[in-house]
């Protein structure tokens, strides 16, 4: 009989490792943990937007009672996504400096800093800034910035938008200067400044050298990065969605995923929402002007405070939360119109209206690149999972594989984090992840896309879950905010049994050794049990287990973690045990380098680098 032949790879464990490049991937990985230092704190600060935008919508914004409550509860979660910058700045700098404290307090002077410099060389006339280096157009050699180039996330200062690449490029700039100069001998008259306290000197110098680059480069580069957004969100058919979640999924197992998710998500390439602009609805087949005052903008009608341009596709869907549902009134544009309306405001209304004031194109598609994930998280995922257990043989095969799979399931059901059921199969059946199941996410995604369903990042650690639609999506929806959370359930039901049947066909067509079949059975009973018993072991025994399968005290140079993972970096690679490491709780080990050795954990993972530190008396 025809039997496909494919590469079987042990369970839980999958090398990437190239010594040409392994410096490159340990770099990568290190951003990818500092990218993701920030986005933990945003959960919380979207469930405070969602809820304390349900207040006025329901009461009304002529209740004072209700806008004050409201504003109580998500003026916070505000704040802490127009500081996006700065805490990616603190982050990244934090990152690379194993997490030193100086690195980042010079991180955020040196972000102020650098927007000070950027504030010298703009000049305030009218409404509007200009900008002394150019003089492509504008009076007396300067050239006039719109809303999408200025921004003023510092009280007081207008500076560049330069959205999280600033806070970035800020970021690492101080990590550098930390690492080279935080040992540093001045001469005894300047000894106080010796050492990291010469970080904090050296930084403001390298920060006003970078404001000054910025000053002269960015504004071609933001135009740039402003009309690719543009240019994205008008994509025909939702393929910038599918080609988005492709290279998200397929960059997942080397931990890179974040780089590309945060860039559509927080800058302007996923999209800008320009809150200083007309406030022009699409409604009904026709454009409207929002509120009673032709040309009145968005902050005008909706009382927006300090009002700026939102960058990336998962910051303007986390802002709309606070403006979805109101009762706004739709004044027509011309007249021979309908007269004015009063309806409920959507993401379908505020996104289309930008077509009408930048020549056809919309310049964001609130959720394109996020709204998917929902439907193959809560649904695709699981029915995997199910596949996976019917076809392992009946009796403790299955029982043993049902212990893995569908706890993974549920953990990807519920709380978003699809790691471990991801990670199952990708290291059993590598094509399985990257020719069905990273293409089949990017599907849903662009079918959501074009199917206009908005749901809102979650962030809980990848996307949407159970979690995000009970918490930033049904109570939008049953306020009038025009969300269509009930869809992400109907497209999770149609594609969930395409997973079903395609997992369980693939797998005794080709006789796949997914978990409880096969060669590659996962655990005897005994291992299983022993595997149990080690991961419960009480403190010390079980971190001191981790210890010694990374090679001991002596190999381990680094230990870091990110959501579900611990990454570990050692001084010899071949000293790592795998087995151990799994039967200690690990789903799996990903070795990024010869000498950068990832093992998954899951939620625990953060934990678990705080104790081995702890252990190994790190910093």
């Amino acid at each position: 009989m025809f039997k496909f032949k494919t590469k079987q790879l042990n369970f839980g464990e999958v090398s990437i490792a190239n010594t040409k490049d392994s410096r490159i991937k340990d770099k990568l990985a290190l951003l990818s943990k500092g990218l993701m230092l920030p986005v933990a704190v945003l959960p919380i600060a979207g469930m405070l937007l969602g809820i304390g935008a349900i207040f006025p919508s329901i009461f009304g914004e002529s209740n004072e009672m209700a806008v004050l409550f409201g504003n109580i509860i998500s003026l916070p979660g505000t704040i802490v996504f127009r500081c996006l910058p700065i805490l990616f700045a603190i982050a990244i700098a934090i990152s690379f400096t194993k997490d030193a404290g100086m690195a980042g307090l010079s991180a955020l002077i040196s972000w102020i800093v650098f927007c000070a410099i950027q504030s010298a060389f703009l000049v305030h006339k009218g409404d509007s800034y200009y900008f002394m280096w150019y003089t492509f157009t504008g009076t007396d050699g300067l050239q006039e910035f719109s809303g999408i180039f200025t921004t003023n996330n510092i009280p007081g200062m207008t500076s560049l938008n330069t959205s999280v690449f600033g806070g970035i490029i800020i970021g690492l700039a101080t990590a550098y200067l930390y690492n080279k100069f935080k040992a540093i001998q001045l001469p005894k008259t300047l000894g106080f400044f010796s050492g990291v306290r010469f970080i904090p000197i050296i930084s403001i110098c390298c920060a006003m050298l970078l404001g000054i680059l910025f000053s002269i480069t960015w504004p071609l580069i933001g135009k740039g990065l402003y009309y690719a957004g543009t240019g994205l969100s008008s994509a025909p058919v939702g393929l910038n969605s599918f080609v988005y979640m492709f290279l998200n999924r397929a960059l997942l197992p080397f931990g890179l995923h974040h780089v590309i998710s945060n860039l559509m998500n927080w800058t302007p390439v996923g999209g800008s929402w320009d809150q200083q602009a007309q406030a022009i609805a699409y409604w009904n087949g026709q454009y409207y002007q929002v509120g009673n005052t032709m040309g009145a903008s968005w902050a005008t009608v909706l009382n927006i405070n300090n009002a700026t341009v939102i960058s990336g596709d998962a910051n303007i869907n986390y802002q709309l939360l606070n403006y979805v549902g109101r009762t706004v009134t739709l004044t027509p544009l011309t007249t021979g119109e309908m007269s004015s309306v009063n309806v409920h405001l959507t993401p379908d209304m505020i996104f289309k209206g930008t077509k009408y004031l930048h020549n056809g194109s919309y310049t964001f598609n609130p959720g394109q690149y996020v709204s998917g994930m929902g439907a193959f998280m809560m649904f695709c995922l699981p029915a995997a999972a199910l596949a996976m257990l019917l076809a392992a043989p009946k009796g403790d095969n299955r029982k043993l594989a049902g212990s893995i799979v569908l706890s993974a399931g549920f953990v990807s059901f519920f709380a978003g984090i699809t790691e471990p059921i991801e990670f199952t199969f990708l290291f059993l059946v590598p094509w399985m992840y990257w020719g069905f199941h990273a293409a089949m996410a990017g599907l849903i995604c662009m079918v959501n896309t074009i199917l206009s369903i908005y749901t809102p990042y979650g962030g809980h650690f990848v996307g949407t879950c159970f979690l995000d639609v009970m918490t930033l999506g049904i109570i939008q929806d049953v306020t009038g905010g025009g969300i269509n959370i009930w869809m992400v359930c109907i497209i999770g039901l149609v594609f969930s049994p395409i997973y079903f049947f395609f997992f369980k066909w693939a797998i005794k067509r080709f006789d796949l050794h997914t978990p409880g079949r096969g060669g590659n059975q996962l655990f005897s009973k005994k291992d299983y049990l022993a595997k149990k018993d080690n991961k419960n072991l009480k403190g010390n025994e079980r971190i001191i287990g981790i210890i010694e399968a990374y090679g001991g005290k002596d190999n381990i140079t680094v230990v870091e973690a990110c959501f579900t993972r611990l990454r570990v970096q050692v001084k010899n690679g071949s000293l790592v045990n795998d087995d151990k490491l799994k039967s200690l709780g690990a789903v799996g080990v990903v070795r990024v380098s010869p000498t950068s050795v990832q093992s998954i954990f899951g939620t625990e993972a953060d934990v678990l680098k705080t104790k081995v530190k702890e252990q190994l008396e790190m910093e």
